[in-house]
């Protein structure tokens, strides 16, 4: 799922190449593809795009199938038997991971449905990823956040006072964080009950990262990266990159890596949030960081550049596509590399 495991920790258990890789693959979409890619343990890749679709590849960059829905800013989840994902619609859907089909539908709402876009539309889009908790339980922001079975029927519902363009992380005692788009962070216990909320100055709409079980690192609107205390919210410290904070964070080891709209990639301190290095990339960096058991990091931005850094912020490689990159790079077992790009295409690089 996005971000790799319910802490949200951007982590792959696969090696990221420390030498350039080229382009083998490439499948267009009729729009730009914001969401990240997943990867399945057979090499198979899953992404939505703004073109309203949804669609499967093989290893090989063969398309396997491909569904319509909305326009989609989400990223996949992957179980055995399904692939969890959210449009515009105001629907998370559960599609059979092999042929594609609807295996149920789930109405975030009640919103007012109609034409065109408006706060209610908004407000009920399903953006948020969708994050499965080892019971099998499904979790999904919108207008609040959701509860559902693993058949997509519902537990309960929280609500967030805001839409929740983040993605729920969940903590091993199974509390779940938030940001949303009313400025806060919101923790929910797991009987749906709030637990507590911390307000910022602007939109929160990265995914936390839960770095530790105490320890909660999240990016705002206001240009502030927050290192919080899960138990109640407190601040322990912040850092400000003075640009807005759209990049999720990663975590390796102490250090917590994060990019910025002011065009830089930081790693800074658990401890205290002091800078161990900064990379100045040529445009904004909304991508969220991945990095691998090494603290090898791969990430785009929006000068369209791919680039990979040692764990002291070395530069590896970088390769340039042809489009601003947004979405997160999936790495696959056998080293294959996917992103999205905002020209479309699903690139595999290897």
């Amino acid at each position: 799922m996005f971000r790799g495991d319910i802490g949200r920790r951007g982590q792959t258990p696969f090696a990221i190449t420390r030498t350039a890789p080229r382009v083998v693959f490439r499948h267009q979409t009729g729009q730009p593809i914001f969401g990240s890619p997943a990867v399945d343990s057979q090499g198979n890749v899953y992404v939505g795009s703004l073109d309203g679709t949804v669609l499967a590849l093989t290893r090989t960059g063969q398309l396997r199938w491909q569904h319509p829905l909305q326009r989609v800013f989400s990223s996949p989840a992957i179980t055995a038997a399904s692939v969890l994902i959210g449009s515009d619609d105001d629907y998370l859907v559960s599609l059979d991971r092999i042929t594609g089909t609807t295996q149920w539908r789930f109405r975030l709402g009640p919103c007012e449905t109609g034409p065109g876009l408006g706060p209610d539309t908004v407000r009920c889009d399903a953006d948020s990823s969708v994050l499965v908790a080892p019971d099998g339980a499904i979790f999904v922001g919108g207008d609040a956040l959701y509860a559902l079975t693993p058949a997509g029927k519902l537990r309960w519902r929280a609500e967030l006072g805001g839409h929740a363009f983040s993605s729920p992380t969940m903590a091993p005692d199974g509390t779940l964080f938030i940001g949303t788009q009313a400025n806060t962070v919101v923790a929910i216990g797991p009987d749906g009950s709030r637990r507590w909320e911390f307000r910022t100055a602007g939109d929160v709409d990265t995914t936390a990262a839960l770095a530790d079980p105490s320890t909660l690192v999240v990016g705002a609107d206001d240009g502030l990266v927050y290192c919080l205390a899960t138990a109640d919210g407190a601040v322990r410290w912040t850092h400000n990159t003075r640009r807005p904070v759209r990049s999720s964070a990663a975590v390796y080891r102490d250090t917590a890596l994060v990019g910025s709209d002011s065009g830089q990639l930081l790693a800074l301190a658990l401890k205290d949030g002091t800078v161990r290095w900064r990379h100045e990339a040529g445009g904004p960096v909304r991508s969220s960081p991945t990095v691998d058991p090494a603290g090898v990091v791969v990430f785009g931005s929006q000068d369209g550049a791919l680039r990979a850094l040692d764990h002291e912020g070395k530069v590896l490689w970088t390769v340039v596509l042809s489009a601003q990159i947004d979405s997160s790079v999936a790495v696959a077992s056998d080293g294959t590399l996917w992103v999205g790009a905002d020209d479309g295409t699903l690139y595999g690089l290897r």
